[in-house]
């Protein structure tokens, strides 16, 4: 009979233990592995458009000096100065953006935006100063 009673409050005491390492049903668990998966798709989501932003960034210098130098420019016309003004702009919004999450989707539309606005920003300014000479 003692064996029974011991063999009872085993069984009744592992039972309980089984039931404390359980997790509470009404809290959602988060799988570790999907939020890993997660956490590399946005870290290359993230290089790759800091990537492509850096290579706008070179493109759009290219641009600017093509467009505003001496053999386009009209004689009189600073188009060193002038250049220099329009990409410390275009440089000051850049340094503006640095702390964003290139990774969302929201946040990098406006930034592929922004650098459209100053390219045309560029090429307008560019066909002014030679409709005007």
């Amino acid at each position: 009979m003692k064996m029974l009673t011991f063999l009872i409050s085993l069984l009744i005491l592992q039972s309980t233990n089984a039931q404390t390492t359980r997790f509470n049903q009404y809290v959602p668990q988060l799988p570790v592995d999907a939020m890993v998966e997660v956490g590399m798709y946005k870290q290359q989501l993230y290089d790759n458009r800091s990537n492509w932003i850096q290579g706008e960034i070179n493109r759009l210098g290219k641009v600017i000096v093509k467009l505003f130098n001496k053999n386009t420019m009209p004689p009189n016309f600073d188009a060193v100065g002038y250049r220099k003004q329009l990409w410390d702009k275009f440089v000051e919004y850049i340094n503006s953006i640095g702390g964003y999450d290139f990774a969302d989707n929201y946040q990098f539309n406006s930034i592929k935006n922004s650098i459209n606005s100053y390219e045309n920003w560029f090429i307008e300014n560019y066909n002014n100063i030679i409709k005007n000479q």
